[in-house]
């Protein structure tokens, strides 16, 4: 899948939600994406908002985001609320 984005969504892709925002639930649980919030998929490290509070920004560079079948969404021509429109 990586690969299929990398090749055929290069426009789209430095845009998309999971680079450059933050989901935050209720209760302070991180998510890379509105998308990944509602499928449950919470970042691994820091756990929450309170965790990142004490960590610093710094800690989430460099981290894994983490994809699946719904990405599609944010790589195809208008990319929802991701930002991934090509126009």
């Amino acid at each position: 899948m990586i690969f299929f984005l990398k090749i055929s969504m290069k426009k789209t892709l430095n845009r998309l939600m999971c680079l450059n925002f933050l989901s935050i639930s209720p209760e302070g649980k991180l998510y890379d994406c509105d998308f990944n919030q509602a499928l449950g998929l919470s970042i691994d490290h820091p756990k929450d908002v309170f965790a990142l509070r004490k960590l610093g920004l710094e800690v989430l560079e460099g981290g894994t985001i983490k994809i699946g079948d719904h990405c599609y969404g944010c790589t195809a021509l208008f990319g929802t609320g991701c930002f991934g429109a090509l126009t």
